[in-house]
């Protein structure tokens, strides 16, 4: 697993910041600055695969909805969006977890994207997160806070 933490003390006029960056996938996904998640999605859309963030984030939201015609419209959305052999958004599913999906639509409950979510996460994970940290969206992200430590040493 990826662990990468870096402190930065940025200081501007009389407004002074400590900017700590942990760059740790479980923590990125959940916790991570704008900056960061804007430059992962723009990195991913530069992959072609955004549409497995999107996938998860919209897993994410449908856990929070209770009730039941709320979950049975969004779980209808999100396989048309992203499950369905006819999007053009689909993501990289086995068929057993497709079926599975498929057959929860009629009575969908908040865990019935869960399994999928766990791939795709998985794949995000080990596949696009590790070319990500090396890929130029990265180090421009990285090249901006160090600059403020430049900054912050000038003064």
């Amino acid at each position: 697993s990826l662990d990468i933490t870096v402190r930065f003390h940025c200081g501007f006029d009389s407004h002074q910041w400590e900017v700590i960056v942990t760059i740790r996938w479980r923590s990125f996904m959940f916790s991570c600055v704008t900056d960061g998640q804007k430059a992962f999605r723009d990195f991913m859309k530069s992959e072609y695969c955004e549409e497995n963030l999107d996938f998860w984030f919209a897993c994410q939201e449908f856990k929070t909805f209770d009730s039941q015609e709320e979950l049975t419209r969004r779980a209808a959305r999100i396989y048309e969006e992203f499950i369905s052999a006819e999007s053009p958004r689909q993501v990289n599913l086995d068929f057993y977890t497709r079926e599975l999906i498929s057959q929860s639509l009629q009575q969908p409950s908040p865990s019935c994207f869960v399994a999928a979510q766990k791939k795709i996460y998985s794949l995000m994970e080990n596949d696009s997160f590790p070319r990500f940290i090396q890929s130029e969206q990265y180090k421009v992200l990285f090249d901006l806070y160090r600059l403020c430590v430049i900054m912050r040493k000038k003064r």
